[in-house]
């Protein structure tokens, strides 16, 4: 059993490492904007907002069949909508099937994965479901720096079409191979269940239509939007940035700098877990605020003082901030609403990045207008200033 579950966890994290690929967008979008250079970076920003519009959505939906649907079959739809997302954005020739590609395709088939691995894998784990929450979005994080590295070193000898077209049969490979493979646990009887897991039967399950009308959901999905934002406007502008401090750094050194975000975003996601485990929720989104408000200061000095290595540790520290929004979503929506409703009421906190989202966009828009990236760090020590106070609003019902 220890060994079913161990390789349950390892594919689960392969799975999420292929659908993070939607994050890479700062590095798999650098070859595409060299050749069409007609297109503005308003415009090619806005694919990575779509794309997480529709990953919210791809996730929502996987939540909503879940009853229905066994996680087998969902990770097979997600297997066919990224292969096909990557291979018609190797196809593109405008914005058109970027949008559709990327950002329609690649969105959805990253969202039904999630869903189905972040619903699935840790019901095999019920005494530490934060931490190995936190090790799955691990891998959600490590996809920019492991996969975005894969492309870079793919694309001097296959061109940028010919990395996208590998990598739609490298994904449709790994999540065929989780969908054969993972499963979801026989449901144990309540009283068993507690005596196997030595954890309490959580009697608080809240439907979704009535977690969307406490005050307490609200309070948190506001926090963690802020928290997002911050985190997604510098993802979606990486490189660039970096490169605005220093033109001079080749492409492959921009992504080693951009891929500091996803390494230090996945190691927050298990430490944020393992917090979440043992000092609980308050403290856990306590450190997660002051890490967000630190890292936003960092970026705006360094941005300032156009300096590199200031701009790396802002990188760090916000990645690590950042890696806290997936695994609170998952960790405070089971324990604040239960295990029974899980699946919809997660991808319900999911939804945050819908609004989180469009930060990526209005940063592109608001340097196609002023040339610089000022207004990107005032958007990120913005979010941290707000997220930091708003933690007095969050409340558990079971604990007022």
């Amino acid at each position: 059993m220890k060994a079913k579950k161990m390789v349950y966890a390892v594919l689960g994290t392969l799975i999420l490492l292929f659908a993070g690929t939607i994050y890479a967008w700062s590095i798999l979008s650098a070859p595409i904007a060299e050749e069409f250079t007609q297109i503005s970076q308003g415009a090619l920003s806005t694919t990575f907002t779509l794309t997480l519009i529709c990953f919210c959505l791809g996730g929502f939906v996987s939540g909503l069949i879940a009853g229905k649907v066994s996680p087998r079959w969902r990770m097979l739809a997600a297997a066919v909508l990224l292969a096909l997302g990557f291979f018609v954005t190797s196809r593109m020739q405008g914005v058109a099937l970027l949008y559709l590609g990327y950002g329609v395709l690649m969105g959805f088939g990253a969202g039904f994965a999630y869903n189905a691995v972040m619903v699935t894998v840790p019901r095999w784990f019920p005494n530490h479901p934060a931490l190995i929450s936190g090790v799955l979005l691990m891998g959600f994080g490590f996809s920019t720096l492991v996969l975005g590295s894969l492309f870079m070193k793919m694309t001097p000898s296959m061109g940028w079409r010919g990395a996208y077209t590998a990598m739609a049969v490298a994904v449709a490979v790994i999540m065929l191979l989780g969908a054969l493979l993972i499963k979801a646990p026989e449901e144990a009887a309540p009283k068993q269940a507690a005596a196997e897991t030595s954890v309490k039967v959580d009697q608080y399950d809240v439907p979704p239509r009535v977690m969307v009308k406490k005050v307490s959901f609200w309070s948190f999905f506001l926090w963690v939007i802020f928290i997002s934002a911050a985190g997604l406007a510098i993802i979606s502008q990486a490189k660039p940035v970096a490169a605005s401090i220093d033109p001079t750094l080749s492409g492959t050194v921009l992504a080693v700098i951009a891929g500091l975000i996803s390494i230090f975003n996945g190691l927050g996601r298990i430490l944020y877990g393992y917090c979440f485990d043992r000092i609980k929720w308050k403290k856990t989104l306590l450190f997660i605020a002051a890490t967000c408000l630190v890292g936003g200061i960092i970026l705006m000095v360094a941005f300032l003082l156009r300096s590199l290595a200031l701009m790396i540790v802002g990188y760090i520290v916000i990645g690590i901030s950042n890696g806290g929004a997936p695994t609170m979503c998952a960790s405070v929506t089971r324990d604040f609403y239960g295990s029974k409703y899980y699946s919809v009421n997660f991808q319900i906190a999911v939804l945050n990045l819908l609004p989180a989202s469009f930060v990526g966009t209005i940063s592109g828009m608001l340097y196609d207008s002023t040339g610089s990236y000022f207004a990107t760090m005032v958007m990120v020590l913005v979010c941290g200033i707000v997220a930091f106070p708003l933690l007095k609003l969050v409340r558990k019902d079971t604990e007022a």
